[in-house]
């Protein structure tokens, strides 16, 4: 949970960790992030988090617009947005 006071030129927050595994819930409110990769780590079967990769190299990407709208993505090492 992210709660810091962002400068209103701050669009973006990259957040990146040792890589082994990233999963978002199903209200997408909530992630989990090692970002993603080839790893020691297995994905879940909870239906909270129905979404698991545990394949790609990555980072997470959250956006926050103006209005106070949050969103996130997974995108690899390479730039290219896996979910």
């Amino acid at each position: 949970k992210i709660e810091a006071a962002i400068p209103d030129n701050i669009k973006s927050i990259y957040l990146q960790a040792h890589n082994h595994v990233y999963s978002e819930s199903s209200d997408k409110k909530f992630i989990t992030s090692g970002a993603g990769g080839t790893n020691h780590y297995t994905c879940g079967t909870s239906s909270a988090f129905p979404y698991c990769n545990n394949s790609n190299y990555g980072f997470v990407k959250v956006t926050i617009t103006a209005e106070g709208a949050v969103s996130s993505q997974f995108v690899d090492y390479n730039g290219k947005v896996i979910h």
